[in-house]
């Protein structure tokens, strides 16, 4: 009985490094955001620390319950009825960024999307071509409203989305939309 027990921990922790040591799958989001953190003066950190400041702050206001992908979802859902969130942000995504002073190479950026679209194949796999159906279709929408915009994209999120950056600047644009149209 002992062998067993230590022949199965062998294995777990065998398993266990190999899992670690396994590629990550490439993402073309986060592909697209490297590339777009590397066109700024600074390589993105201030963006990036703004992002992760930002998740916080909605988390402490609970506008947010987590930094998980559910919880950004739930906000999602909540958009999409129309129904008023229980707490709104204090300050919106967009005034920090201006604040920031951020300066980008806007060559840089165009240069940066004409690489990451040139990878088909990574392109097709994700979400984010699933997102420009949507954007096809808000160019015919008479109403475009944050409700119409979330119900749809809830079509396509899964909560591993939130794990890139790319998704939670879109979150936070839309959170900005949507509290503007509240007031």
């Amino acid at each position: 009985m002992k062998n067993v027990f230590k022949y199965s921990l062998v294995a777990l922790l065998a398993f266990g490094a190999c899992k670690s040591n396994a590629k990550k799958e490439e993402i073309f989001e986060d592909k697209l955001m490297e590339c777009t953190y590397n066109s700024f003066e600074d390589k993105g950190n201030a963006m990036k620390q703004l992002i992760e400041d930002y998740e916080n702050q909605l988390i402490r206001e609970n506008v947010l319950l987590s930094k998980e992908g559910a919880s950004y979802l739930a906000l999602y859902k909540i958009i999409g009825r129309g129904e008023d969130f229980i707490n709104y942000p204090s300050k919106s995504f967009l005034t920090y960024v201006k604040e920031m002073g951020v300066k980008k190479n806007l060559k840089g950026l165009q240069l940066c999307e004409q690489v990451a679209y040139q990878d088909e194949a990574l392109y097709n796999k994700s979400t984010l071509k699933k997102l420009q159906a949507i954007r096809k279709e808000m160019t015919q929408q008479v109403d475009l409203s944050p409700q119409w915009v979330a119900s749809r994209m809830l079509t396509v999120f899964e909560p591993s989305d939130f794990d890139h950056d790319y998704y939670k600047l879109k979150a936070f644009l839309l959170f900005d939309t949507f509290t503007e149209a509240k007031k």
